[in-house]
């Protein structure tokens, strides 16, 4: 039986967080909400909504969690003013998962069991020649400033590869934000190409 989405995203999300700060470090931090004006959090709102009807007209079914909901019922023609809170509250929330690009003669290392491929000679993993690598799945939070002032926060999940691997794309897709601009998509794109497959090399790839 699969997972529910919602741990997956929670787990995945968990893992990529920075540590908490020492009792000794000076919590710098103010609430955020304060720092931003009403008509900026009008505009990120928006830009939000925005990303998340283009993502549902090209993605789909493969976008799923609590967004895709809200922006399925925008495709149709809701209107947007009328949603609650809570319906709102749940578009900052979706998995979205990304078909990869063919990569024919790419000989692809993966790992079965948890094990890195190539770690030793003893470790549980397989070297597969693949054409068409299985999907991965973006998991994706929004903060209520995003895009004005913070990046989406984001997790990549794929069984058949190394969590290194895993973060090394997060890393990439990371640094692809810049203030303002939605940047989703530009991450979905990025993955379908497939590159960051042998972002962490284990061996020799032919």
């Amino acid at each position: 039986m699969a997972e529910p989405w919602e741990l997956t995203l929670e787990r995945a999300l968990l893992s990529r967080l920075p540590p908490a700060p020492s009792a000794n470090e000076p919590d710098n931090d103010d609430d955020d909400d304060d720092d931003v004006s009403i008509e900026q959090n009008a505009e990120d709102r928006a830009a939000r909504l925005d990303e998340l009807m283009a993502l549902s007209s090209i993605y789909g079914e493969n976008l799923r969690g609590p967004a895709s909901v809200v922006a399925a019922r925008m495709c149709a023609g809701d209107d947007v003013d009328a949603f609650d809170d809570d319906v709102m509250d749940a578009a900052i929330r979706f998995d979205l998962t990304v078909e990869l690009d063919e990569t024919p003669g790419r000989r692809i290392e993966v790992t079965i069991d948890g094990e890195h491929p190539g770690e030793t000679s003893s470790s549980s993993s397989s070297s597969f020649s693949l054409t068409h690598p299985p999907p991965v799945t973006l998991h994706v939070i929004f903060p209520r400033d995003y895009p004005s002032i913070r990046p989406p926060m984001i997790a990549l999940t794929a069984s058949w590869l190394p969590p290194r691997t895993l973060d090394a794309a997060c890393d990439a897709m990371e640094a692809m934000w810049v203030p303002g601009v939605p940047v989703v998509f530009e991450m979905a794109t990025w993955l379908a190409g497939g590159k960051f497959i042998f972002l962490v090399s284990y061996g020799q790839l032919d």
